[in-house]
């Protein structure tokens, strides 16, 4: 049994429909290829860098799963067969991650409150020559 990360990105037109019309395409792709969902989220909405098939905004969604070693090359084959996903990228994992999975806003809001506290956290040139005085 082997451990995956899937990035999904979806077309996003068939969400103004309904969004769980796609969460549950992507998830019907995976258990089709032998998988298993662990977690799956809505990771966002967003414009993407260049179009792809004439589409400039998408949906991603992010996906943590299992399966056979086959199972990604049957994957591979059935997203490019499918018109709802334009793309998707699909890591190996040693293990899945027992935390929740973040949506892009959350890892935001997560990585601000991070650097605001290096930011507290390192002293500035001259609070440093004031202090050698």
């Amino acid at each position: 049994m082997k451990y995956y990360e899937g990035m999904f990105l979806c077309h996003n037109k068939e969400a103004r429909k309904e969004t769980d019309h796609l969460a549950d395409h992507v998830k019907s792709l995976i258990e089709k290829c032998g998988g298993a969902i662990v977690q799956m989220t809505r990771w966002d909405e967003r414009e993407m860098a260049y179009p792809i098939k004439g589409v400039t905004r998408g949906i991603y969604y992010l996906v943590w799963y299992s399966g056979e070693s086959e199972t990604d090359a049957k994957l591979r084959h059935e997203v490019r067969l499918s018109g709802t996903v334009l793309r998707h990228l699909t890591l190996s994992l040693e293990k899945i991650p027992e935390r929740q999975i973040e949506t892009f806003s959350e890892m935001q809001t997560r990585l601000a409150g991070l650097e605001r506290r290096e930011e507290e956290a390192v002293p500035t040139a001259a609070s440093v020559v004031e202090g050698e005085e």
